[in-house]
């Protein structure tokens, strides 16, 4: 999620017989995968294959990233919940990339809100600039925390999301004890959050269903073949009318101007 550490590369820095330019030329048509897809990556540094990868980029042309020769076509991986990243080459892919069973995350959402702060002394709305990624939803009290590594203001993780209220510009989230409620400046973005709410809560729950089965298989290194697994549908739950909190009026401000 939030502030990845290419910890990978300074392994590959480390056993240059590894890097993509000593490998032999392609002779044969590999598969290549496209930005945003979820792979499963294997891992040299500990020997074992993670379930977690995400190709992050792709570049055209040869580059250079920290003293490492990166060859045209290869992709850069995310894994290890989000704290490793490294590049495969096309001429590795065969070896250290494979297909996952996992499901596609829905798109990220990010956008500024204002929060209904409740408080014995002095309750009332406060700016919250939220983002929504792969099934997690977190908030800071700006767009520019959010861009750097403060401490977030709050987080909900979506398998824990009870119901949601919509009522004109504002959405209420219950996990089923906290009730936390979002005001926006138009009642078309308070609609879009609340559908990619459950949509992300979809996916959560089929990564969970998946992580479930996966936990009773052997994960072999050598191991290169799949079988595919069948995820039961998720239905969306119907939400409940929850009373409102008494809103006072706001104005809408988005970070960088009014």
């Amino acid at each position: 999620m939030h502030g990845v550490a290419s910890v990978e590369l300074d392994f590959m820095a480390s056993h240059p017989s590894l890097l993509s330019w000593e490998l032999p030329k392609l002779r044969q048509k590999v598969r290549l995968y496209r930005t945003g897809e979820v792979v499963e990556i294997f891992c040299h540094r500990d020997l074992r294959w993670h379930a977690d990868g995400e190709v992050l980029e792709v570049v055209s042309e040869s580059v250079e990233e920290q003293g490492i020769s990166v060859v045209a076509g290869s992709m850069k991986i995310g894994y290890n919940h989000g704290h490793s990243t490294r590049w495969v080459a096309p001429q590795e892919t065969s070896a250290l990339l494979r297909p996952s069973p996992r499901p596609q995350p829905p798109p990220p959402l990010q956008g500024d809100f204002l929060q209904w702060q409740e408080s014995p002394h002095a309750p009332g709305w406060i700016k919250a600039s939220i983002q929504l990624q792969k099934g997690h939803l977190q908030w800071w009290a700006s767009c520019h925390e959010s861009a750097s590594d403060t401490p977030v203001s709050g987080s909900l993780d979506l398998l824990n999301l009870a119901e949601t209220s919509f009522d004109g510009t504002s959405l209420q989230i219950s996990d089923g004890d906290v009730v936390y409620t979002f005001q926006t400046s138009w009642e078309e973005e308070a609609l879009d959050l609340e559908e990619a709410l459950w949509a992300h809560v979809e996916y959560r729950e089929q990564v969970r269903d998946l992580e479930d089965v996966s936990s009773s298989c052997t994960n072999s290194p050598a191991s290169g073949q799949h079988t595919p697994l069948s995820l039961p549908g998720v239905m969306r739950r119907s939400a409940k009318q929850m009373p409102l909190i008494s809103q006072t009026s706001s104005e809408f401000v988005r970070c960088g101007g009014a």
